[in-house]
């Protein structure tokens, strides 16, 4: 066998991905001729496909250094070089190769896949569909340009592109992963389940896959399923911290709770900087009531990345669960100013004021709730709280009847806008919305004493003694109700006098 046959063979047996037998008889090659060009090219493909890009590019050089034209060798450097992260020069690489073939299809890939590493995607996009210009029905590249439009938005596009992947290569599971991923930005969710069962079918030994579809599951609050993805994650790679975190808090909503506890602590063992096991491990301290340890997870997590939003708003709940409000303020205001439209820190932030007395700041966060979600009765109501707080029973009360208009048997609301009737000396109004509660509640001890407090502004002292008595009958030992009547028979015996006297007389 001449040198051409055995160089040949060595060619085929790489192309076969036989390259440590390529590489054993191509060293024989360079024995008798160390400056052949192309034997030293086959070297370095094989070590580049060995992942010994360094030795790879040894080889490289001296095949350039023989053949410094040549866009094949210039190619198969860039690549060894884009394996190194050496971007700059993968780049240079890829350019001299294309200046030397612009027709190299897979040099543009290259050219195309340093720019998609730099997050430069429209210069990516362009490297890309030059090279399937030139070979249309290659999947590799199909697969990074979908994965570019992707990162660009262009959801529909980037879909187009992953089926055509697909199409080509049917079998790469990572191409139909990152296919759900598009799914899902499209709310596309059970296309995209179906799209990770294909995946995960294809290759069941992926542990980002499983994890990616678990976090598919959880968005779909189909909770069993997301737990056994991120243990199928686990499985295949034991140390996946992120995976044992999310573990915990799909454990949280099955209300698993000790092993919830138990996975985020192994997430945090395995890695003490993982943020998100911190903050969800705190949510989870909060849910059970233990809010100052809750607390001491929320500023770790912080600690570790001061813009974790989430945790920050988490931190003021369990502040403002502690009665700590003042201090949950600035929480909540770091939150709003990473987005001023965040419901949950203006709700937050109103029920803080509101509990420190500050209710015009109070009412204005509650307007600004109202703004983003104008059907929350609830934050209506308390609106409407705050301006009885105010004085300004007028607006009080109309606001307590559109509660009313929507909650026809919101108790609260009821009680509230007699209230606000007594506050007006509206007594007939006062009156009806008292008996509209006793209707709804005839042991409504609220109602039958502010029932009595109006007979009492009326001087009908007899019918607040009988309102008082009825409070008695439901609660025998409120002694406060027994003063009250005390001094309703005070005020009617003392109103009677006059007459007494007269009668004297």
């Amino acid at each position: 066998m001449d040198l051409q046959e055995i160089l040949e063979k060595c060619a085929d047996l790489i192309d076969n991905g036989r390259n440590q037998e390529g590489l054993a008889l191509i060293d024989t090659v360079l024995e008798i001729d160390p400056l052949w060009d192309l034997a030293w090219f086959i070297r370095g493909s094989a070590l580049v496909n060995l992942h010994r890009n360094e030795v790879a590019l040894e080889a490289l050089d001296i095949a350039l250094s023989l053949k410094p034209q040549d866009a094949v060798f210039w190619c198969v450097k860039g690549t060894a070089l884009l394996e190194l992260d050496r971007d700059v020069e993968a780049l240079e690489a890829f350019n001299r190769s294309l200046a030397a073939d612009p027709a190299l299809d897979v040099s543009w890939s290259g050219k195309g896949t340093v720019f998609m590493n730099r997050n430069e995607f429209f210069t990516a996009l362009d490297a890309f569909d030059r090279a399937l210009a030139i070979k249309p029905d290659y999947a590799p590249i199909w697969h990074r340009k979908a994965f570019v439009l992707f990162m660009l938005g262009r959801l529909e596009e980037s879909l187009e592109a992953y089926d055509r992947s697909i199409t080509l290569d049917p079998d790469n599971a990572v191409a139909w992963a990152e296919k759900a991923l598009v799914l899902t930005q499209l709310k596309r969710f059970d296309d995209a389940i179906a799209a990770y069962d294909q995946a995960t079918h294809i290759n069941a030994e992926n542990p980002d896959i499983w994890y990616n579809k678990g976090y598919l599951f959880v968005q779909c609050g189909i909770y069993g399923q997301a737990l056994t993805a991120f243990e199928k994650a686990i499985e295949q790679k034991p140390d996946f911290a992120d995976a044992w975190s999310n573990k915990g808090s799909a454990l949280v909503k099955l209300s698993r709770n000790d092993e919830a506890l138990a996975a985020f602590d192994r997430a945090i063992a395995l890695d003490p900087t993982i943020s998100a096991a911190w903050n969800n491990k705190g949510q989870l301290l909060e849910i059970l009531g233990r809010h100052e340890e809750a607390l001491v997870h929320f500023d770790k997590a912080l600690s570790l990345n001061p813009d974790y939003t989430h945790a920050r708003f988490n931190k003021g709940v369990a502040l403002s669960n502690l009665g700590r409000y003042r201090e949950a303020l600035p929480s909540f205001e770091l939150v709003l100013l990473k987005n001023y439209d965040d419901a949950g820190a203006w709700r937050q932030k109103a029920d803080a004021l509101a509990q420190i007395g500050e209710y015009r700041g109070a009412l204005k966060a509650y307007d600004h709730l109202l703004a983003l979600h104008p059907d929350l009765t609830n934050a209506l109501f308390n609106k409407a709280c705050m301006l009885a707080n105010l004085g300004n029973c007028v607006k009080a009360a109309k606001v307590y009847d559109t509660v009313i208009a929507r909650c026809p048997d919101h108790i609260n609301a009821w009680l509230n806008k007699a209230s606000m009737y007594t506050e007006l000396h509206w007594s007939k109004k006062a009156l009806i919305a008292y008996d509209t509660v006793l209707a709804m509640e005839p042991f409504n001890v609220h109602a039958w004493v502010g029932k009595a407090q109006v007979y009492i502004d009326l001087e009908q002292y007899g019918k607040a003694i009988s309102c008082y008595e009825e409070v008695i009958r439901i609660d025998p030992l409120d002694t406060h109700v027994h003063q009250l009547i005390d001094t309703a028979r005070a005020a009617r015996d003392k109103a009677l006098a006059p007459l007494k006297e007269f009668k004297k007389e």
